[in-house]
């Protein structure tokens, strides 16, 4: 069989698939073919008749599903447009038809959306406004069904977030008197409170951060001041000659105080003193004894030990 006779018969059987719709199949048998001859003038023909008829096959399609679309554009059901368009987009992706009606489904299912987002919101703002004034437990309750009825939902989460905020602002405001007391086992307890309706809120951080540092600073002033009278001690035990009881109080007061230089300099020599005055005293208990251990020692020389 020659080529010519060859791609004669090919070109039947292509043109045979095409009538029966087959496109598919059409166009993989062209291109089997066309992958075994050079590019010529009959594979270049058989190529664009095939491509045509494809095209207009595809156009036929596009038209029955618009047609069937037209419903949905009346019902304003813009979300199920576009899933549709997409499908035949998916198939079909180079479609002008199919490109614009897309495009218009996107920017009308957008509008639809932003217009449903902002009377969501409005109606959504006047309750939670109400529950907000008249009772908190409900307002946190509707907040947590809006959550799970909405996962994901970036309004809602928005929503909440604001509402939230807004409760514990009233709380906060509500306990400055608390707030600015140091009642700080009553004022942890408060924010844990509030921690369980938000514990990421901005507010809750900066109360907690606010009164963490004020009561350091409490704290601070209460150990300062206890450590200004016990050093005051210290220096008059020192004064004193009372070395022992100055070096006990003195590493005591390093003990909460191990900053303070000029005291540990003065404990250094307060054991300094301390170390020489009990020197002293056994020195002074032993000369007072040196009569009668001379005495015992004319005695009992045996009893003693030569070195």
């Amino acid at each position: 069989m020659s080529i010519s006779t060859y791609l004669q018969s090919i070109q039947e059987k292509i043109y045979a698939l095409l009538a029966d719709k087959k496109y598919r199949k059409a166009y993989n048998l062209y291109i089997k073919v066309a992958d075994k001859f050079p590019p010529g003038r009959e594979i270049n023909e058989l190529g664009e008749k095939v491509n045509k008829a494809i095209a207009k096959a595809n156009r036929e399609i596009v038209n029955k599903k618009l047609e069937k679309l037209k419903p949905l554009w009346k019902e304003e059901k813009y979300k199920k447009i576009l899933l549709e368009l997409r499908k035949l987009l998916t198939k079909i992706p180079n479609d002008y038809k199919l490109i614009k009606n897309y495009q218009k489904a996107q920017r009308l299912y957008k509008e639809q959306v932003e217009e449903f987002q902002a009377k969501y919101e409005k109606e959504a703002d006047k309750k939670l406004k109400k529950l907000l004034k008249t009772s908190e437990e409900e307002l946190l309750s509707e907040l947590f069904k809006m959550e799970k009825k909405h996962p994901g939902s970036e309004l809602v989460r928005k929503i909440t977030k604001k509402y939230r905020t807004e409760l514990i602002r009233k709380k906060i405001n509500s306990k400055s008197e608390l707030l600015n007391s140091e009642k700080y086992d009553i004022i942890e307890a408060f924010i844990k409170n509030l921690e369980k309706i938000d514990k990421e809120n901005a507010l809750v951080k900066d109360l907690k951060n606010r009164i963490k540092l004020r009561h350091y600073g409490t704290l601070v002033s209460e150990k300062s001041e206890s450590v200004y009278k016990a050093v005051e001690e210290f220096n008059t035990l020192y004064k004193l000659k009372k070395y022992d009881k100055a070096v006990k109080l003195g590493e005591e007061i390093l003990e909460v105080d191990e900053d303070n230089k000029e005291l540990s300099k003065k404990l250094k020599k307060a054991k300094k003193k301390l170390f020489r005055q009990n020197r002293n005293l056994a020195v002074k208990m032993i000369i007072s004894k040196m009569p009668n251990l001379k005495a015992d020692y004319k005695s009992n020389k045996k009893d003693y030990i030569k070195l």
